[in-house]
């Protein structure tokens, strides 16, 4: 099996198209938006912005420092190894992903395991804000 998932072209697929969904930084995409996506990303901002408006200005500023983030050192070489934020991301995602399609086959659920990776990338992403709008868009479209 281990050997069938190293080699399987099926899974490389997935596990790049994995890593591209989760990534920090914006990058080229593979597919377009359509027009549902990009309603529904913006019926979502809406309510968000609605949401906003209603919580207390400590609660709002609250939040919006849990998502800063650090500013780079300044002495930094060009080469400098950085940290592979987005490879951590991914491996954490699939591992993530195969303990809930695991649980589930166990229960002996149906459940389609693209599916199920690729809602635990776009969560983790969504938490951080690793997403703007447009690449909302995209990525709902790749999922549906």
């Amino acid at each position: 099996m281990v050997v069938t998932l190293w080699f399987s072209s099926k899974a490389q697929a997935v596990v790049k198209t994995s890593v591209d969904l989760a990534r920090q930084d914006s990058g080229t995409e593979r597919f377009q938006s359509n027009a549902l996506s990009r309603i529904l990303v913006r019926y979502s901002l809406n309510a968000a912005e609605a949401i906003q408006h209603i919580l207390p200005e400590k609660a709002t500023n609250y939040i919006a420092s849990r998502f800063e983030k650090l500013p780079e050192p300044a002495v930094v070489p060009k080469h400098a190894d950085k940290p592979a934020f987005d490879y951590v991301r991914a491996s954490v995602n699939l591992m993530v992903a195969s303990i809930l399609i695991s649980i589930a086959t166990s229960f002996k659920l149906p459940l389609s395991t693209t599916y199920v990776t690729f809602m635990v990338a776009m969560g983790t992403s969504l938490a951080d804000r690793a997403w703007g709008n447009r690449k909302c868009c995209v990525s709902y479209c790749r999922c549906t």
